[in-house]
């Protein structure tokens, strides 16, 4: 783990690689689709920290090549819920999620995970998608979790082990799956070759259907003058065959990756889901994820979105112009919550 270094009012220090979660790294740096990112490498415990914080992170420039800022802070409940209300009104327009980490256990159970975005002018979402958008969050989550049952005995759910990651058949099952996505085949082995990464697949004899995957982020916060290890998974990188999509087989990954996730030594499980994909929102409904848009209510903020994070392709039918990103919403479970999870089912 690389050392931090205090320099003037803030972190200067290199880069820790942590896959598509991002780097623990500020100010942001570069990553995909024209955009820069970064984790704040050690916990805010005062309101003037970050409101300095956010006052610099509002300033950053965007430019042609990067139309999107977005940087993520463990930030202690005590400065959120603490803020008066001219503080919070300077902030909101760049706060975009919360995940509130209290059940973690360790460290960092007094503290959330603040999202911070900033986009160009023409990377900004449309005012009647957002509602739209917003409204299908709201009636799912809003209803009972489904207790619709699907028939999985045609199906068999297995992690994929280090012979399979090597295999070609299945390496080229996976890049046919994918392929929809854009993905090619190096990408794919990469994926595959990643020993960090949990993968799990669903097949129907030697055919592989649905895949899913929790990617795993870890690294080391500041607090109380020392580093604070913290341990993510992301599930993420879902794809079901055309043919097998409305069959629940997303939500039967989901479970069966966070029943082997409850066994390691995760702190935070989540999800940045795409608002536009009602049948992953479900899932996440159904597998009792809290969503980022409940939080920022708990602490006096609006509903929002990662705005325009990142494109998701629909698919082979997916005509929008390549320019169009995606709004996506974190939805999450602590530690408690997941081995509760683990134990009932």
């Amino acid at each position: 783990m690389a050392q931090m270094e205090m320099q003037g009012n803030g972190y200067d220090i290199p880069a820790i690689q942590t896959s598509s979660v991002g780097e623990v790294t500020y100010p942001p740096v570069a990553a995909s689709e024209k955009r820069k990112k970064g984790i704040y490498p050690a916990v805010i415990t005062l309101p003037g920290d970050l409101l300095q914080l956010s006052s610099e992170f509002s300033q950053m420039p965007l430019s042609a090549d990067t139309t999107r800022i977005s940087a993520r802070y463990f930030v202690e409940n005590a400065v959120l819920s603490g803020l008066t209300p001219d503080e919070r009104e300077r902030i909101t327009p760049l706060v975009e999620g919360i995940i509130r980490l209290s059940g973690d256990g360790k460290m960092f159970n007094d503290c959330s995970i603040l999202y911070l975005g900033k986009n160009a002018q023409e990377r900004h979402t449309p005012p009647e998608l957002f509602e739209k958008e917003l409204q299908a969050v709201r009636e799912i989550m809003g209803n009972p979790p489904s207790n619709k049952e699907h028939d999985y005995s045609p199906y068999g759910f297995r992690e994929i082990t280090e012979r399979d990651r090597v295999d070609e058949d299945i390496i080229d099952q996976y890049a046919q799956l994918y392929k929809a996505f854009g993905w090619s085949r190096d990408e794919v082995i990469n994926i595959l070759q990643n020993p960090t990464n949990i993968l799990l697949g669903t097949f129907v004899g030697d055919q592989l259907v649905s895949a899913g995957m929790a990617e795993r982020a870890e690294f080391a916060i500041e607090r109380g003058g020392a580093p604070q290890p913290f341990v993510m998974y992301e599930i993420t990188e879902a794809a079901t065959r055309e043919e097998y999509r409305g069959k629940g087989l997303y939500t039967k990954i989901a479970s069966e990756l966070m029943k082997v996730l409850a066994q390691t030594d995760i702190d935070l499980l989540y999800g940045e889901s795409n608002a536009q994909a009602p049948g992953v929102l479900r899932a996440a409904r159904t597998l009792g994820r809290t969503t980022s848009i409940e939080t920022l209510a708990q602490f006096g903020f609006p509903p929002r979105f990662l705005e325009q994070h990142v494109r998701i392709s629909g698919g082979v039918n997916d005509d929008r112009p390549l320019s169009e990103k995606n709004d996506l919403l974190p939805t999450y479970m602590t530690r408690d919550k997941l081995l509760q999870y683990a134990h009932e089912h």
